[in-house]
């Protein structure tokens, strides 16, 4: 599920509108070693346009591509990535981030640690939420959430104490990005 992938770039709610936000996706990309050939990104159609108001995306003679993607207002190839709009991309969380959830256990958590006891704080977390924990850099998604427990997904990448700060990202849309071969589509025959 897409609402389940822990990475991310850029700020939740800014779409990416400079050449220094695309270039953060091909890192990140790059930093998760995934291969070269046959990467791809989904983005909603606020990304969209805000992609194409970046001068190296548009413009011919940055480009190369001889003026095919001002004519088509095609995001094309750019960084290694093929770029394409969605206009069903969805939207993660209801605007109401959650805030004020602190580690809740005395000896606090080794690395590897997918199911975290916490304080509560406001706005319980939604399966697909997005944070991270103070101490560990390693981004995670919520895979689960139940009475005070978070259950998480990649897992804690370093040890993290009792009251550690959990900051969770705001709302924002579900753009994708990736290697063919690392997402499944399923869908359902039509009768």
């Amino acid at each position: 599920k897409v609402n389940q992938v822990p990475n991310w770039v850029g700020t939740a709610g800014d779409p990416p509108d400079a050449l220094a936000d695309i270039v953060a996706v091909e890192k990140k990309l790059n930093d998760m070693k995934v291969p070269m050939q046959g990467r791809f990104a989904i983005v909603d159609t606020q990304a969209k346009a805000d992609m194409l108001s970046v001068a190296a995306v548009i413009q011919a003679e940055q480009r190369g591509d001889g003026g095919q993607a001002l004519r088509d207002a095609s995001m094309g190839r750019v960084l290694g990535i093929d770029w394409h709009m969605d206009q069903n991309v969805t939207t993660q969380g209801d605007g109401s981030a959650s805030t004020g959830w602190l580690i809740n256990n005395g000896a606090g958590y080794a690395a590897d640690a997918t199911s975290l006891v916490v304080d509560t704080g406001s706005n319980n977390p939604e399966v697909g939420d997005v944070f991270m924990v103070a101490g560990d850099t390693t981004q995670q998604v919520v895979t689960a959430y139940g009475t005070n427990t978070i259950t998480c997904s990649p897992g804690l990448g370093a040890a993290v104490v009792d009251n550690a700060a959990i900051t969770f990202i705001a709302q924002h849309q579900m753009n994708v990005a990736g290697h063919r071969n690392g997402l499944t589509v399923a869908i359902v025959p039509l009768a």
